[in-house]
């Protein structure tokens, strides 16, 4: 199963590594460190549109499509 690592160091220090399953597209995201809530704002700005991009090149490639909800 390809299961290729994408990994973010965001300007806050912390770092996410998103492992995507090419066959599903059920993906998977381990941050070095559990954000506090005062950084949230700051690590969606960076974190939402990298993770997106990621997924629609995905979309692409396969052909399927994907919908995320944000919670």
């Amino acid at each position: 199963m390809n299961q290729p690592r994408h990994v973010l160091k965001l300007s806050c220090g912390i770092t996410c590594e998103l492992t995507l399953d090419e066959a599903t597209g059920q993906f998977n995201c381990e941050w070095s460190e559990r954000p506090t809530k005062a950084l949230l704002p700051s690590i969606e700005k960076e974190y939402v549109p990298w993770r997106n991009s990621i997924l629609e090149a995905w979309a692409k490639r396969s052909g399927k499509k994907m919908l995320v909800l944000d919670i």
